[in-house]
């Protein structure tokens, strides 16, 4: 009986503070950028690099997709997943003619410095948002913002606290909070969980125009959680549902870029 009994106090005990001090590897999963990938990246036509300084001494690194034709133009910020190294990007934006998108690796990805939180990415996506308005190349008074999977989240706390003109979310969640605790009932997640990533809360105060895209048979977002969000969110928010896709392969459906460019054309000047 007693062995049983501590059994049961270790488990009890055990898994939750597993899980409280394994949460960062969960949520985050920073990749590096090879050498050889970014000498390519440098030498591209219209690309510029970036670094962004921000707190604690850090900075983050990334790309300004300046686009054609010259001149101030619309601006994109993209924010993606948890395992996602921004650069991949560049190839697949040409795509948004008329549109400047910024594309910035989170903390500890790529050559950004210091380590990923949640009160990073929101402390960073602000700074670097400040940072571009005043790009010569930028028109400051018509920025869009987008977020696929964990950057969904990045990019309606954003939206919640810079006017911005349109919202592009891909796989969005309600909460981080909400997802943890349905995949670990027997778990305090409110007290142990340091990265809520609330979109829910937020969503009510975001007036801005959203397009939610979700992947029909998305295992890791279920997409209910982007309806949730959707239904919440407090402009007008068109949900749309990729037929056949997944959480990873959303980005290769035929509809997926042709859509994301027909909302965003309503916002440019």
């Amino acid at each position: 009986m007693i062995d049983l009994v501590l059994l049961a106090v270790l488990i009890v005990v055990g898994v939750p503070l597993f899980l409280y001090l394994m949460q960062e590897q969960m949520i985050f999963h920073p990749q590096p950028l090879a050498p050889a990938h970014r000498e390519r990246l440098s030498s591209l036509p219209g690309v510029e690099p970036m670094e962004v300084a921000v707190g604690e001494g850090h900075t983050v690194h990334g790309w300004l997709v300046k686009g054609t034709p010259e001149g101030r133009k619309p601006l994109l910020l993209y924010f993606g997943g948890n395992a996602e190294e921004i650069s991949w990007m560049i190839d697949k934006v040409n795509v948004l003619a008329g549109w400047a998108v910024a594309l910035v690796n989170y903390r500890g990805f790529g050559l950004s410095t210091g380590k990923p939180t949640q009160d990073a990415l929101f402390a960073d996506a602000l700074a670097v948002h400040d940072h571009l308005k005043t790009h010569p190349e930028v028109l400051s008074t018509h920025v869009a913002v987008m977020g696929r999977s964990l950057g969904s989240g990045v990019a309606v706390y954003l939206a919640a606290e810079r006017p911005i003109r349109a919202v592009v979310l891909v796989s969005a969640y309600d909460s981080v909070r909400d997802i943890a605790a349905s995949r670990y009932p027997f778990v305090p997640v409110d007290w142990l969980l340091k990265h809520p990533f609330d979109s829910i809360k937020r969503a009510p105060g975001i007036e801005s125009p959203a397009l939610m895209l979700i992947a029909e048979r998305d295992g890791v977002i279920e997409p209910f959680r982007s309806r949730r969000l959707g239904s919440a969110w407090g402009g007008a928010a068109e949900v749309r549902e990729i037929p056949g896709a997944n959480h990873n392969s959303i980005s290769d459906a035929p509809a997926y870029w042709p859509t994301i460019r027909q909302f965003l054309s309503q916002f440019q000047p």
